[in-house]
């Protein structure tokens, strides 16, 4: 990952239905990339940069922390919200190990959409895919949505009162 995801415009609710993907976002994590989060998260872990501490450790060596596989879907998940979805909550299960030097992919997919007094809900299921298929990381994603109506009725007041303080 050489950066922050960018957010675009992106769809409304309208636009998401059951079965839709979400991302996907591709990542080759690098040993670099696991001494930079460890500086950052201040991890410092051996098992996360001394290969002969891991494989003493009973691991194939030094493995991805699980806080910076969960970035890595946090960033795919933002990138697919755009402007008009906000993050409500992430749930993320470490089911196996990963290791640098490997590409990981991250994918959804939207399991669930409905609208109710208090919004517009979609919900989903993402996880990271090592080049075997395996799902090491795995998680759910609950997420609320403007739709393109209140869009539209919110930018057409938000002119109204800008008028008003023009005036």
């Amino acid at each position: 990952m050489d950066g922050a995801a960018q957010r675009q415009a992106g769809p409304f609710f309208e636009d998401i239905g059951v079965g839709d993907a979400i991302g996907p976002l591709v990542w080759d994590c690098t040993p670099m990339d696991l001494l930079r989060y460890a500086s950052a998260s201040r991890d410092f872990n051996l098992i996360h940069h001394d290969s002969d501490y891991a494989r003493q450790a009973g691991l194939p060596g030094t493995i991805i922390q699980g806080s910076l596989k969960s970035a890595v879907l946090s960033d795919m998940i933002i990138t697919w919200l755009g402007e008009h979805g906000s993050l409500v909550k992430l749930a993320i299960q470490y089911r196996g190990v990963d290791v640098p030097g490997i590409r990981l992919t991250g994918r959804g997919l939207v399991t669930e959409r409905y609208s109710d007094g208090e919004g517009n809900w979609i919900i989903g299921d993402v996880w990271l895919e090592d080049p075997t298929g395996a799902r090491n990381t795995r998680g759910s994603v609950v997420s609320s949505w403007m739709s393109r109506r209140n869009w539209v009725s919110d930018a057409l007041m938000m002119r109204d009162d800008e008028r008003t303080q023009v005036r």
